[in-house]
């Protein structure tokens, strides 16, 4: 099934409007002129300097046309000459009709060319500058592995990942290196990390009317785990598990594979790095077995890169009251941590088994100075003499008192 046939029945949804895609006067250095193409329904201003002063929006109609204006007095056979339409005093609100131009198709540079060569022929040592005030609304369909699929209204000026963005994000899955985008018969396949790792615009097309794009399912994917960000392009769940977990950071993102794909780009891909995230400690697990990694470490389809946090705790466990987390700080000893704790009647606190991050086991003297990172493990007393004492002494006591009880009878 082609994605023209796909998107028939999209199109009974209702047709796009200026509300619906939020048009406002667009910023002229966020258009790139040599790059937009104008169409109908695009606002443009026309401003003419030089030996003459004027400026005049305009707006390219649904065939493609535009009708120009200019300063002057118009007559019922249309302007005499040029020397009468420039020292012409007269004020008209919206200036003499002068024609129309065809500008649909045209980039913003080219039309400007085209308008100056026109305005030319009325006003000599005249210069034309063109910008867009309002783009136009165009209709796109999205489908594929994206929270929203169906008829997007969208901006003429939005761009592939706007348009991803606006259908709620890239879904878990989705293959960003293949997204399908077709209109007018004609299909093209971008990769749009391309642009979101290395700014190349080429890999971004702005949107038009009439396309329908495709977002693939990853045939061949890693996995990245950790402190780590998350691109706006894809979709985030604030109330998901996963979005909880990232608060706490960890998170966990799918990207597609690419040929050769290293450890620093899979993570560049995920969203980069959280400040809390260590580069110290990456391992990669491949067909389930775990090896240490750097950032220029190659990888292949199924891996799954897990990013280790810098320490920000200390942990106690063993024979304390309250085991768990306590906040690292610089300075504090062992002991003041396992006293926070509180240390149960049984707990040795004469030595202490640390448990290091890199899962090293040393035993260290209470005085010293903890770590970030580290496991403090209060062991347990096997024999607490004075308690113990009184244990056994009672028993021994009560067992002759009873056999002499016994005895009696």
């Amino acid at each position: 099934m082609t994605y023209a046939a796909i998107i028939a029945a999209l199109c009974a949804a209702k047709g796009p409007s200026r509300w619906d895609a939020l048009i406002r006067p667009y910023p002229e250095a966020q258009v790139d002129p040599k790059e937009y193409r104008l169409g109908p329904g695009d606002s443009i201003r026309v401003t003419l300097s030089g030996a003459v002063s004027y400026t005049v929006d305009i707006t390219v109609d649904v065939s493609g046309w535009a009708s120009l204006y200019g300063p002057g007095v118009p007559s019922i056979t249309g302007p005499t000459s040029a020397e009468e339409l420039a020292t012409s005093t007269q004020p008209r609100p919206y200036g003499t009709f002068l024609g129309k131009k065809h500008l649909a198709g045209l980039s913003l540079a080219e039309a400007e060319d085209t308008l100056r060569a026109f305005y030319r022929l009325f006003y000599r040592k005249t210069d034309v500058n063109l910008t867009l005030v309002y783009p136009r609304v165009v209709s796109v369909s999205v489908l594929g592995q994206v929270l929203n699929q169906g008829v997007m209204s969208c901006s003429a000026v939005e761009r592939l990942s706007d348009l991803i963005v606006k259908a709620g994000g890239a879904t878990g899955g989705a293959d960003l290196t293949r997204i399908k985008v077709s209109r007018d018969g004609e299909e093209r396949v971008f990769n749009l990390y391309k642009y979101l790792l290395e700014g190349d615009k080429t890999q971004n097309p702005l949107l038009d009317n009439n396309m329908v794009v495709f977002v693939p399912e990853s045939k061949k994917s890693v996995v990245v785990s950790g402190p780590i960000g998350l691109l706006t392009i894809y979709f985030n769940d604030s109330t998901s598990p996963d979005a909880i977990r990232s608060l706490e950071g960890s998170r966990t993102v799918r990207v597609a594979w690419e040929e050769g794909d290293n450890v620093e780009r899979a993570i560049a891909k995920a969203g980069g790095l959280l400040s809390k995230a260590s580069v110290d400690g990456i391992t990669v697990v491949r067909g389930g077995i775990r090896m240490a990694a750097t950032l220029e470490t190659a990888l292949e389809p199924g891996d799954r890169v897990e990013v280790p946090r810098i320490p920000s705790e200390v942990y106690v466990f063993g024979e304390v009251k309250l085991p768990g987390a306590y906040q690292y700080s610089p300075g504090l000893t062992y002991l003041e941590y396992v006293s926070l704790a509180g240390p149960e009647e049984r707990g040795y606190t004469k030595r202490f088994t640390v448990v290091r991050p890199d899962g090293s086991r040393v035993s260290v003297n209470p005085q010293d100075e903890a770590k970030a990172g580290d496991r403090i493990i209060v062991e347990r007393v096997a024999f607490l003499w004075y308690d113990d004492y009184l244990r056994v002494l009672a028993t021994v006591t009560t067992i002759i008192v009873t056999w002499l009880t016994l005895r009696r009878w």
